[in-house]
């Protein structure tokens, strides 16, 4: 398998992302699948990939690792990322416990507090 994300990684950009639309359920119109553990994307500004390594390494706040970044001759930035299975929160929130929710709802607190104190 870690041969198929090296070989898949020399295709360029746009091969990349039809095969990932191809091969893998699509996750949003932003956002390719492009293996098993990435996703790519975009188009995305690129103030977002500054604040994703920002927030990675100054706190404990979860954040997809990046991988690369992508620019196109349009300026148009792509972000290579790690793939986090799960089920978005809008679906599942009709499905949760209360203490889910609570505890959801203070995790997010916390994150909130944390990227106000920076």
């Amino acid at each position: 398998m870690g041969l198929s994300i090296s070989v898949l990684s020399v295709f360029p950009l746009r091969l990349r992302l039809w095969l990932g639309r191809l091969l893998f359920r699509p996750l949003s119109r932003a956002a390719v699948r492009v293996s098993w553990h990435r996703v790519i994307k975009g188009p995305c500004n690129p103030t977002e990939v500054e604040a994703m390594q920002y927030v990675a390494s100054h706190t404990t706040i979860p954040v997809p690792r990046v991988y690369a970044v992508h620019t196109e001759p349009n300026d148009f930035i792509y972000i290579e990322m790690a793939y986090v299975p799960g089920e978005a929160l809008d679906e599942a929130w009709a499905d949760l416990s209360t203490d889910q929710k609570y505890s959801i709802f203070a995790d997010l607190k916390q994150h909130l507090s944390t990227l106000r104190e920076l």
